[in-house]
């Protein structure tokens, strides 16, 4: 049997951005003719840690998917260029235990991020922050057959980004904010390593021309800096996700220019814990979605599908799209 790539969504070469709708809700302070330095680093602290937290997570791994988001957030103007990628490598080879079979696998990220916060309450109402963030992530891991259909793919990635901050003063409190001798609050930047463990559960079963795959898989976050312009905030978190997906895949009867042409559809529950639900406000994103792809029936080089794919996400407090290239290779 011919390995492939375990599809993934990926963006539109011309389409460089994200604009994405996301409720976030920063409480507002009670007003104060002069803020103090303590609430001023209270609303700053916590708009880094939506911002770093959400754009590191959602430009570098695979949340919802991959392709061209469109989300907003409230007084945010946001872009969000995501391509994660993922393929197994080789056929099956015998593991050495018994009957188990495995296959290594390489998976991986790119990112950029770009968010400009338009504070309009809290002590900083009438200024502006903006967050640009680039990620780059790899991993790898041995996709272990427990049977024919059946498989476990454990693995561990490394995703670095770079964080950079630049506030623009609109208010005499904005003014004094960028002059603060104690720790730079504004105009800072950060190098970031997040470290992501995880575990996926895969069961792939042929019904004819209808191929039925359920997906379970639990990943961990934990971000830690290795170098930073300041000292005033941690730029530390940890998340947990768990996704679990149910996809079908049809190979019609129909084609063009001779090659069949191939559809699918999906739906996935993604349950969010620690850094991430706290930045996105929500435990949980619902995702639905379609791909058509051709079989180019080795006409093009490694490459046994190529498509298009869209899909909806939403989840209590947002809800957004997703559109990209549908692709799949074997080596």
């Amino acid at each position: 049997m011919s390995p492939r790539s375990v599809r993934r969504q990926h963006p539109v070469p011309l389409a460089l951005g994200l604009i994405v709708s996301l409720a976030f809700e920063i409480g507002p302070a009670a007003a104060q003719q002069e803020p103090s330095l303590a609430d001023v680093r209270s609303q700053l602290d916590q708009v880094v840690g939506n911002r770093v937290e959400a754009t590191v997570l959602l430009g570098g791994q695979q949340l919802p998917q991959g392709g061209l988001f469109g989300w907003q957030f409230n007084d945010v103007d946001a872009r969000i260029l995501k391509y994660p990628w993922s393929t197994e490598l080789g056929a099956r080879r015998p593991l050495g235990v018994g009957d188990l079979e495995w296959t290594p696998v390489l998976l991986g990220s790119i990112g950029a991020g770009h968010f400009a916060n338009h504070l309009a309450d809290g002590p900083l109402a009438g200024n502006k922050s903006t967050y640009d963030t680039y990620s780059v992530g790899l991993g790898a891991g041995p996709r272990i057959w427990l049977l024919p259909e059946l498989s476990v793919l454990p693995s561990f990635s490394l995703l670095y980004a770079y964080t950079e901050n630049d506030f623009d003063a609109g208010t005499e409190a904005g003014e004094a904010v960028e002059q603060a001798v104690d720790g730079r609050l504004v105009n800072w930047h950060t190098h970031t390593l997040t470290f992501i463990p995880s575990l996926e559960l895969r069961y792939r079963r042929p019904f004819g021309p209808v191929t039925i795959t359920l997906t379970s898989a639990y990943t961990y976050f934990a971000t830690t800096p290795i170098a930073r312009s300041t000292e005033a905030y941690s730029f530390t978190s940890e998340s947990q996700v768990w996704s679990n997906r149910v996809e079908l895949g049809v190979a019609t009867p129909w084609s063009v220019a001779r090659w069949p042409v191939l559809v699918g559809g999906f739906f996935e529950r993604t349950d969010l814990w620690g850094g991430l639900r706290e930045s996105l406000r929500t435990d949980y994103v619902h995702a639905v979605g379609g791909h058509v792809a051709l079989d180019p029936g080795g006409m093009l080089w490694k490459m046994t599908e190529i498509g298009v794919a869209a899909s909806y996400f939403w989840s209590g407090s947002f809800s957004g799209w997703t559109l990209g290239v549908d692709w799949a290779v074997t080596f």
